[in-house]
């Protein structure tokens, strides 16, 4: 591979990446990329061959190349037990665990940069891994004859039962959790651009839940500028702005996402139209 060191604070190559066909992305590059958006060179030759040493290291203790179990073991032991990777449980809300590099300098992350990491080394053992895009927990599944094996890379790479991934889904998600849907998670597979996206819908939550508003705001508004149709980009940035007291900004981007919502009549809308009458009144008053 040819070194490659991107210079600082650059989102030019993760725009690039989200222009490309879908089969030509790789989501350890993305991943990367999207650590540029830090003041940082980003040495991409430097952490792929990192993992190429995680490759080597279940190559060591690999029973059976061409088994999948054997190949799952040899990654749980290498990244678990001799990385001792592990979930960022003590900080969990840091943005530092949504960037790749950290993760592999600290051998900590959230679920979806340590899944990154796990299919990226399966890849190269030749094991085809897919990502599972499931709510407030991404995963990983192996597709077999009799169904799939659902992982869980956060938390040691362990097998989670069909109950247990309800009971997930049930603390997430409340009472609208149902067996079905829990099937149509399972079932759809997340293309790389939105798997790209929930980290850097991730960065945007955890600058707001460290009272970070203006690193939120700038997370929002790239990802409106990568995904301009995404309803709920604006709704993000609007209650971003309406807390850094921007009101006429926020009932722009508050209108903008009721133009692109498909649902009506909701809670969340009829909460929205509110606020934009009164800010309407406030300005008028002002006037």
């Amino acid at each position: 591979r040819k070194k490659k060191v991107v210079d600082m604070h650059s989102n030019t190559h993760i725009k690039e990446i989200f222009n490309q066909p879908e089969q030509d992305i790789s989501l350890v590059e993305g991943a990367l990329a999207i650590c540029q958006l830090r003041s940082q060179e980003v040495n991409y030759e430097h952490y792929n061959e990192i993992i190429d040493e995680y490759v080597k290291g279940c190559k060591e203790h690999l029973e059976d190349p061409n088994d999948a179990a054997s190949i799952i073991a040899s990654i749980n032991h290498e990244l678990f037990s001799r990385q001792n990777f592990s979930g960022g449980m003590n900080d969990y809300y840091s943005p530092a665990n949504n960037y790749l590099d950290t993760a592999i300098e600290q051998k900590t992350a959230t679920p979806i940069i340590i899944s990154i990491i796990y299919m990226e080394v399966a890849r190269r053992l030749n094991l085809s891994l897919e990502g599972v895009a499931f709510p407030g927990h991404f995963l990983v599944k192996l597709e077999i004859d009799q169904g799939m094996i659902i992982l869980d890379p956060f938390h040691g790479g362990i097998s989670l039962t069909e109950d247990d991934l309800y009971c997930i889904m049930q603390q997430t998600q409340g009472d609208n959790s149902t067996r079905a849907h829990l099937q149509y998670v399972l079932q759809r597979k997340p293309n790389k651009k939105s798997v790209l996206m929930r980290i850097l819908r991730n960065l945007r939550n955890a600058h707001s839940k460290n009272n970070d508003d203006a690193h939120a705001l700038d997370m929002a508004n790239f990802m409106i500028e990568l995904s301009p149709n995404d309803a709920d980009n604006y709704l993000s940035r609007a209650d971003i702005l309406k807390r850094l007291d921007c009101h006429q900004q926020a009932v722009d981007d508050y209108q903008h996402y009721l133009a692109l919502n498909k649902c009506t009549n909701s809670t969340k809308e009829n909460m929205i139209q509110e606020y934009i009458q009164s800010t309407g009144q406030m300005t008028q008053r002002l006037n």
